[in-house]
């Protein structure tokens, strides 16, 4: 499914290098040719704070940020960032139609820039909505405010299904990076697991290039999460980089366990990179300890082609009080040449990719809309011992509910155990009553990994006395099974009987 490559033996010319790199800060760059549908600006209204102006922006109220070279337009009625590009040059990011008409229930896609939570096939279990997205975080007018710090920020409502809401704030820094600092707020209800996935939609450009992890539990280094609806995309990959190109007429998504998380559109020689600091932890969407930092898809509908370059956060549990984080960076590089084949263009895209950040996440300081949050000692969403991996999430579409864990804290005792199921309960519970619902605790990632694999197979299906069989060589990395009938609770233990898999 996947096509190896080797690495190219090739001399790096490092003058070239050097002079590129100092192109890219001093000259303008070529024109991100491709110009989209919508997207037009009316003259600059107000000035405000640190290179923050008002402005319109296709008939809605917006707030224009500017460093003097680079700029960027963020539109509070629709959420999101709608442009971002040189001052005066064309926009990077993908609009939809200003003037498409949606009917009710459609998922409004006017493109730009939002945050969303992940992973999506949770969405239906935490917030009984697979799709569209949720509103309170996706479509719905979000608060907008200019702070005395020169940065602007924005608040969106509070979601049902997740009792928490987005806080985004934009500045461009001192290197001339536009700053996207996400974080998810949780106010109300239940505790929830997620990560923070920035959803960026840009123009189709020439060329998409990700890092890859040479180290990858993946072949080849990446994952097709969607493989292509034909021919495949893939340019060019070595095991740390991989180029792949937008296609009109198909789809696909791609997800690399990279060390770094960062990628990279490239159009007329002009390179758009979004990256956030790497962080250790699990991800969304791969095997067991192995999730995606950087993913990619490619929509190429006639009537909406575009690409969307995503980076998401560790999945982290968010409860009543907490907040968790994930800030962006996005910047634009004049690269020496066009053509991407050339060694010194290569080289320094890839050293782009590997760019550390350099900054820790700043603080979201306390003067956010007010909205009080029930009452918790806990103020950060660090693990303890009842957080867990979600390894297998319950079919919402069954009566009988089967799920996977695994505990983020070494299992010590038979009682953690428990205690991990109950709150694993709590979750998964607070928007679906199941008849019965099996949480099975595991011990072991391979012995997890080999669970969830089974189940997707089955989808999700309850274990029959046959499955118990196949399973037989990872019970034993299986402490406990919990079990839950509308009030009642019990727990089993496995057993060696082929009878009697698991006993009282």
């Amino acid at each position: 499914m996947i096509y190896r490559n080797q690495k190219p033996k090739s001399r790096l010319n490092y003058k070239a290098l050097c002079s590129s790199l100092l192109l890219s800060a001093l000259c303008l760059p070529a024109a991100w040719a491709q110009t989209n549908a919508g997207g037009s600006t009316a003259n600059v209204n107000t000035s405000l704070a640190g290179g923050i102006s008002q402005t319109d922006y296709s008939g809605h109220a917006a707030y224009r940020l500017t460093d003097g070279r680079n700029e960027a337009i963020v539109v509070p009625a629709l959420g999101r960032v709608m442009r971002y590009g040189r001052v005066g040059g064309p926009n990077v990011l993908w609009n939809s139609d200003p003037n498409k008409q949606y009917k009710a229930g459609d998922w409004k896609n006017w493109g730009g820039d939002k945050t969303w939570p992940a992973p999506q096939n949770w969405w239906t279990v935490l917030s009984g909505q697979g799709w569209p997205p949720d509103l309170a975080w996706e479509g719905t007018p979000q608060q907008a405010q200019v702070m005395p710090n020169g940065k602007l920020r924005t608040v969106s409502d509070v979601s049902a299904g997740f009792g928490a809401r987005i806080i985004r704030e934009y500045w461009f820094d001192a290197k001339g990076d536009f700053v996207i600092n996400q974080t998810a707020e949780k106010l109300r209800g239940e505790p929830v697991m997620l990560s923070l996935w920035s959803v960026t939609q840009v123009a189709p450009p020439d060329a998409i290039f990700l890092p890859l992890n040479r180290e990858s539990t993946y072949k080849e280094n990446f994952h097709w999460i969607k493989t292509p609806d034909n021919e495949s995309p893939v340019v060019r990959i070595t095991p740390t980089l991989l180029q792949v190109r937008s296609t009109p007429g198909s789809s696909y998504k791609i997800g690399v366990d990279a060390l770094a998380s960062a990628i990279i559109a490239v159009k007329d020689g002009l390179a758009f990179m979004a990256r956030t600091p790497y962080e250790k932890g699990d991800y969304p969407d791969g095997a067991l300890g192995h999730g995606f930092p950087v993913e990619l898809w490619n929509n190429g509908d006639a009537q909406a082609y575009y690409n969307e370059l995503e980076l998401l956060s560790p999945l982290q549990v968010l409860r009543t009080g907490s907040r968790i984080n994930h800030t962006m960076h996005w910047s634009l590089h004049q690269l020496p040449y066009r053509d991407l084949t050339a060694p010194e263009v290569r080289a320094q895209i890839e050293q782009l990719l590997q760019t550390s950040v350099n900054e820790e996440p700043p603080t979201v300081t306390s003067n956010a809309p007010a909205v009080t949050p029930t009452p918790r000692s806990a103020t950060t969403a660090k693990a303890d011992d009842t957080d867990f991996r979600l390894i297998v999430a319950p079919n919402k579409e069954l009566t009988v509910g089967t799920m996977a864990i695994m505990p983020i804290q070494p299992l010590k005792s038979t009682a953690q155990a428990i205690k991990v199921a109950q709150f694993a309960r709590t979750l998964f519970t607070a928007t679906k009553q199941w008849k019965t619902l099996y949480i099975y605790v595991f011990n072991d990632k391979q012995a997890a990994q080999s669970f969830k694999d089974y189940q997707t197979k089955h989808e999700g299906r309850p274990l029959r006395s046959t499955d118990y069989l196949h399973l037989v060589d990872i019970w034993s990395k299986a402490p406990i099974r919990y079990e839950v009938r509308g009030s009642e609770e019990s727990v089993s233990y496995p057993s060696k009987s082929p009878r009697r898999w698991w006993r009282q």
